[in-house]
């Protein structure tokens, strides 16, 4: 199960980005896991649609699988194309709503990827919130190009018997890993979590609530790598600004011919 082929989705610079909530992504993974199917989960924000728009196959990936919004600009984005998507759906919060259930209801997690030390540091710290949770994890050196080696990743965190399987690589890497390995590893959910471990490790704190709700968890993460990050979203940015603008432009253009 990619993505269910009926869930309505906003087109955003060509990328689907798919219209549901919070809640329907956390029901859709249950149902993947207690029907022993297979999901993929992306969370797009700017720098998923720059790198799509690079990228075909990137673009061709994102929009084959539970691709959900992590960036308040698309929810804005959204509602200027008049396809409104109902709200933010945070990678991190996934990840930790899953772990929640997964000790309640004995499903197996795996963390992939991240430095070995912030590796271990979530899923002590996981374990430490939910008692219960059967969480194991790795943080070896990826490669996409050595096919032998990441199936053997992949045979190796089979051995685990996950339910659910975080990548931590960053984008694209992470997804096409997934893409790639995730049927070898038996996972039935997968996701992307980029730079979540980061977080629920405490190597970084995340940004207040209020924050959070504002669009505004960005500027706190820039006040916490400023070096690493500033470039980034300048780039981000102007892109997204004007790529958005000829697609309004396009689409207003194309209402007034008809």
């Amino acid at each position: 199960m990619t993505c269910p082929a009926d869930l309505p989705a906003a087109d955003i610079l060509g990328v689907l980005v798919r219209r549901v909530s919070f809640e329907e992504t956390i029901v859709l993974c249950q149902q993947a896991i207690e029907e022993d199917d297979k999901l993929q989960i992306t969370t797009c924000n700017l720098d998923f649609l720059q790198k799509a728009r690079a990228n075909r196959d990137y673009q061709e990936l994102l929009n084959r699988t539970l691709n959900v919004a992590d960036g308040v600009p698309l929810i804005w984005a959204s509602k200027l194309l008049k396809q409104p998507l109902p709200g933010r759906v945070n990678g991190t919060d996934i990840l930790e709503r899953l772990c929640q259930m997964a000790a309640d209801k004995g499903w197996r997690v795996y963390l992939l990827g991240a430095m070995p030390d912030v590796n271990q540091a979530a899923r002590d710290r996981l374990t430490e919130r939910y008692p219960g949770l059967q969480i194991y994890g790795h943080g070896p050196q990826i490669e996409l190009t050595d096919d032998e080696a990441n199936r053997a990743i992949a045979t190796e965190v089979a051995k685990a018997k996950p339910d659910i399987l975080f990548v931590a690589l960053g984008a694209p890497r992470q997804d096409f890993w997934i893409d790639r390995y995730q049927a070898l590893t038996g996972a039935k959910v997968a996701m992307g979590c980029g730079g979540a471990l980061d977080i629920v490790s405490g190597l970084y704190k995340r940004a207040p609530l209020w924050m959070q709700r504002n669009g505004l968890e960005w500027l706190y993460r820039l006040t916490q790598q400023p070096g690493y990050l500033w470039k980034r979203y300048l780039s981000q940015a102007v892109f997204f600004f004007r790529v958005l603008l000829q697609s309004l432009s396009l689409r207003r253009r194309s209402r007034d011919t008809h």
